[in-house]
């Protein structure tokens, strides 16, 4: 029974490799360009700059005009209104009024920087929020990639290991082998199978995550690209000036220093007097001539009522200093996070460079060997299973560091903020 689903496995395989082969295959290119393009995040980010900009443009506005009417200094005896019969003119007036401050310059100035800087804060935090989907996605996808290979040298082996197991058989029934080293092989075809469900279960799981990335159905079927690169960044500079350049957040940062600086700004002038003007226009009763007032208006910002604005001034120095701190120390954990990351591929390659040149190559040509000793019958296959189980470990382990590297490549990409699609 056992035997019999262990063929009907294989003989699926084919099939639904070649229905992968009819889906749609996505680069690492077009899974992040349908991340940037669809995801409700960076929709809902590009909706509040929208905001934030369509704000700005009101930023340099004039308070109201104030305008009035009714009557002015009119007796309650209406008859007292009229003309009297000795020409005595009557009392009272309608009056039309108009009143109209005018802005401080410096508070328009102010008041519109601060304005333009929040949207400008918002697009770098929108940057930003793209780099971490994008290097999320590229962390997906590089665990799918390394499944897929992970899947070839499974399926790969469990062919090897079958055969291996029928000979074995074949050998015990003729008084040949060694029952032990049988029951041993046929465990090894179960252990494979169980590791090509948890390679599997993973590819589903990396698929979902990355339809959701792309605000699709999470099980909407597709493939990819199994080409990789692996980059030396070695030569990259990674000084103060690069991570000022590339990382969106550290520039976010002076953005937020500068809206510190000025909403203090803003609050100085509350320091500085406001001018108005009124001017109002009364028609006299009962022969009245007609009368104005013209008036000049001034607030006057005197000390008992500038505690607030030194006490927002004072505070909003102390802001620009402490996002100042902020950064100096963000900048540093970059920096060592780079540097680590770094030796850390240093390292992973050449580690690759060793499985790839050395241990797996020679794992091989010992497995030949002893597979052409048990076909002679001068190796058993307690010999031959550990040459097979050599190079299996080997081959598992180096995509193991392979995706380590691939991961490790995308984390310092992130870190430097670099476009993880280019050469």
């Amino acid at each position: 029974m056992t035997m019999q689903r262990h063929r009907t496995f294989l003989l699926a395989w084919p099939c639904l490799l070649a229905l992968s082969g009819s889906a749609q295959t996505m680069s690492l290119n077009m899974v992040l360009d349908s991340i940037t393009a669809h995801h409700p995040a960076l929709l809902m980010a590009d909706a509040q700059i929208q905001a934030l900009d369509a704000e700005a443009q009101g930023a340099r506005n004039w308070m109201p005009t104030q305008v009035g009417t009714g009557f002015s200094m009119t007796p309650y005896d209406a008859s007292l209104w009229k003309e009297m019969p000795d020409g005595t003119t009557g009392m009272g007036q309608y009056m039309f009024s108009i009143q109209q401050m005018f802005p401080k310059a410096g508070m328009l100035n102010a008041t519109a920087d601060y304005m333009e800087r929040l949207s400008a804060v918002g697009r770098k935090d929108s940057v930003s929020t793209v780099a971490d989907l994008r290097a999320q996605a590229a962390i997906s996808y590089n665990a799918w990639l390394v499944g897929l290979k992970k899947l070839e040298v499974l399926h790969k082996d469990r062919a090897l290991l079958t055969a291996m197991t029928e000979n074995a058989e074949q050998r015990y029934r003729d008084g040949n082998g060694a029952l032990g080293a049988y029951y041993k092989a046929t465990a090894a075809v179960g252990e494979t199978d169980r590791m090509i469900a948890v390679v599997t279960a993973g590819i589903d799981q990396q698929r979902i995550a990355l339809n959701t990335l792309m605000a699709r159905d999470p099980d909407r079927m597709f493939t990819i690209d199994t080409t990789y690169v692996i980059k030396d960044y070695s030569a990259v500079p990674m000084d103060t000036a690069v991570f000022n350049a590339n990382r969106s957040d550290l520039r976010a940062i002076d953005d937020r220093i500068g809206i510190a600086a000025a909403q203090a700004k803003l609050a100085r002038t509350d320091l500085r007097p406001e001018f108005g003007l009124r001017y109002d226009h009364m028609f006299g009763f009962g022969g009245s001539p007609y009368m104005f007032n013209l008036m000049a208006m001034a607030s006057l910002p005197l000390p008992w009522s500038t505690r607030t604005a030194h006490a927002r001034m004072k505070g909003f120095e102390l802001r620009e200093q402490a996002l100042g701190a902020e950064k100096e120390m963000k900048r540093n954990e970059l920096t060592g996070r780079a540097h680590q990351l770094l030796a850390e591929l240093k390292a992973g390659r050449e580690q690759l460079d060793l499985y790839a040149n050395v241990i797996i190559p020679g794992a091989q040509r010992n497995l030949a060997s002893v597979r052409l000793a048990y076909t002679q019958q001068t190796a058993d296959l307690f010999t031959y299973f550990d040459a097979w189980e050599t190079v299996y470990s080997a081959e598992l382990a180096r995509l193991d560091r392979l995706l380590e590297v691939l991961n490790g490549q995308t984390r310092l990409e992130r870190v430097l903020q670099l476009d993880p699609t280019r050469p």
